[in-house]
């Protein structure tokens, strides 16, 4: 079985992935609000991240680990059994999910154009920025487009094509309906403590220091030390690499507090 460390530095790892995957669209953050978007969207896109990587990651031992951890909560620090109830069921929730997904078959293309989905949802935006509601709604519809015309010519034809939209539209749905706070707790509250998520996202994307290879913590006003070299990706494990580059993406969530405390 793994730890409940081992299920936080893949979290962590996934995270990372997803938001070098987002600097990497250069073309798209340059023409819309990708930083504050991400902000809003990081459980969504987060989540695909997640399903995306699941046939590599042990999701059975992942989930055993969160509900053996979080049952050894109950009653520790103020944890009630309501709120235990409530975020055991938001797991549960999660790898319904990431079974249908798996079910699904979804491509890597695909993907690639979930997330975009996702990334481009205009309901965030404030009812006076009409220009950036209508931006973020026609990039949206652009990859909407894309991915169908694409599903037409891989499955050979238009019928094929729009039951495979419909399908996978319908599973960004389910993901709509987790709870960001509680997936936020369960996987990176350890880390980050009270940082929103809606912040600090759009922080670390736009930080300029994201490493090639990608895969935390004292509440302290002192600067934050100096980051290590960004991990080799060859002669390590794969839990090692982990623990690497949590270590390393660590310095860029003290900066961040450093920073708020000033």
């Amino acid at each position: 079985s793994v730890s409940i460390q081992y299920v936080r530095d893949v979290a962590s790892s996934v995270l990372f992935r997803m938001i070098r995957w987002v600097h990497d669209r250069r073309r798209l953050r340059e023409a819309a609000p990708v930083s504050e978007q991400l902000g809003h969207c990081w459980c969504d896109v987060f989540v695909l991240s997640l399903c995306q990587c699941s046939p590599r990651i042990p999701m059975h031992e992942l989930h055993s680990a969160l509900s053996r951890h979080l049952h050894g909560l109950n009653g520790v620090d103020g944890v009630q059994g309501s709120e235990l109830d409530r975020t055991l069921a938001e797991i549960d929730k999660l790898k319904h999910i990431i079974g249908m997904f798996i079910d699904a078959r979804v491509t890597g293309l695909e993907y690639a154009y979930l997330k975009l989905i996702a990334l481009f949802e205009p309901v965030f935006c404030a009812p006076t920025e009409d220009a950036t509601h209508s931006l973020l709604t026609a990039m949206q519809e652009r990859a909407v487009s894309e991915l169908l015309s694409h599903l037409h010519v891989s499955l050979g034809g238009a019928l094929p094509g729009h039951q495979r939209l419909a399908q996978l539209l319908l599973r960004i749905s389910s993901i709509r309906t987790l709870d960001k706070a509680r997936i936020k707790e369960i996987f990176f509250s350890e880390q980050i403590g009270p940082i929103p998520m809606e912040t600090l996202m759009p922080f670390i994307l736009n930080s300029g220091s994201l490493p090639t290879n990608l895969q935390e913590e004292p509440q302290t006003a002192q600067p934050p030390p100096p980051p290590p070299p960004p991990p080799p990706m060859l002669g390590q494990s794969q839990q090692e690499l982990l623990q690497s580059q949590l270590l390393y993406h660590r310095h860029q969530m003290l900066q961040y507090q450093h920073q708020q405390q000033l």
